[in-house]
């Protein structure tokens, strides 16, 4: 029996599937807000293909609403997981899928249920200037990596800015994802996230002759052993870190953790604002209520405190000063924040 038909259905399976799954559905826009603040919004996910707002010839107003089309349904699935409800331009947006993907459902099953076979992850906005190798260095902290695979870009030294990973074990997996979303690489978040497809026919060959090789050279390892690998990895990630040390170009601090929200009161940005001038002129400070779920009724929400600074120089001297210090019994998180999400009011990074 020739495996043609085969792959000839599943290829169709696998293109009706991206058609659907690639695509996520944006409301609750600002009528103030244009497409390229959306597209600067989405785009960590995933390369973008295009992003279609529906203008009213009236008002020459959007009507509140846009589709973005990823290149890849993981990226497409990462928004949803990771933007619906997120506060942009004031407005907290809707994300979700388009109102026609039931109709696609029982192939979106099928597909998906193909991926749980495989332990695999999706990485987003990597860093330009890291490798296979760094990303690989990084990674296997959380276990061993059967394949690892950053999508090549225009030219063979460049990539698209994400990737695929492959661990041997589910665990390793879900530790990976819980410990590096938003891991901050370079200066770039990382969004991390479960792959949502299967490999391909030639990438699943080449997982085979990997598990192959990996199975003759590998023999059990003992404790001492697998703590020494956990070393590596984080060392690994040092330094990769150094290796892309730069300064970030932001005059805006974060601060995580600082506050529960039924300690937020009047004065507490007075308070914040007296404190960090001590490091140069402050020129906002923004306290923002982050809602970590739709219930109403009973919300969880986290508290972050933005300080825009006068001069970058005073940022990171606010940031080297303020992070790791303990504020009414709470160790604060300082870190530089990205200037064009504070500009455009986007409090979700």
């Amino acid at each position: 029996m020739t495996l043609l038909p085969i792959l000839s259905n599943y290829r169709c399976l696998s293109d009706l599937f991206v058609n659907k799954v690639d695509l996520v559905y944006v409301g609750s826009i600002s009528f103030e807000l244009k497409e390229d603040t959306i597209r600067q919004a989405f785009s960590p996910f995933g390369p973008i293909k295009s992003i279609n707002m529906s203008w009213d010839p009236v008002t020459q107003k959007h009507k509140g609403f846009a589709f973005v089309e990823y290149d890849i349904p993981e990226a497409a699935q990462l928004a949803l997981e990771q933007m619906n409800g997120v506060m942009l331009g004031g407005r907290n947006i809707k994300v979700g899928r388009p109102s026609n993907m039931p109709q696609a459902q029982s192939v979106i099953d099928e597909i998906t249920e193909e991926a749980k076979h495989y332990n695999r992850i999706y990485v987003a906005s990597i860093h330009p200037d890291l490798t296979e190798d760094d990303i690989k260095s990084v990674f296997e902290a959380f276990g061993n990596i059967k394949y690892c695979k950053l999508q090549q870009g225009s030219s063979p030294h460049k990539h698209k800015g994400y990737g695929f990973i492959e661990y041997e074990t589910k665990q390793a997996a879900q530790e990976a994802i819980a410990s590096m979303n938003l891991f901050d690489l370079g200066g770039q978040y990382l969004r991390v996230g479960r792959a949502i497809t299967p490999p391909n026919a030639l990438h699943q060959k080449q997982q085979e002759e990997l598990q192959k090789k990996l199975l003759e050279e590998n023999e059990p390892q003992t404790l001492q052993q697998q703590e020494n690998m956990s070393i590596k990895g984080q060392s690994a990630r040092h330094l990769v870190m150094q290796k892309l040390m730069r300064k970030v170009e932001s005059r805006v601090v974060i601060l995580r953790n600082m506050v529960a929200p039924e300690d937020v009161d009047e004065s507490l940005q007075e308070e914040i604002q007296e404190e960090c001038t001590k490091y140069g002129t402050v020129d906002r400070v923004i306290i923002y209520n982050e809602k970590q779920s739709e219930d109403d009724d009973n919300p969880d929400i986290i508290v972050k405190i933005f300080v825009e600074f006068s001069k970058m120089r005073e940022a990171e001297a606010a940031q080297e000063s303020l992070n790791g210090r303990f504020f009414g019994g709470r160790r604060v998180k300082a870190e530089l924040y990205d200037q064009s999400l504070f500009d455009h009011s986007d409090f979700s990074g």
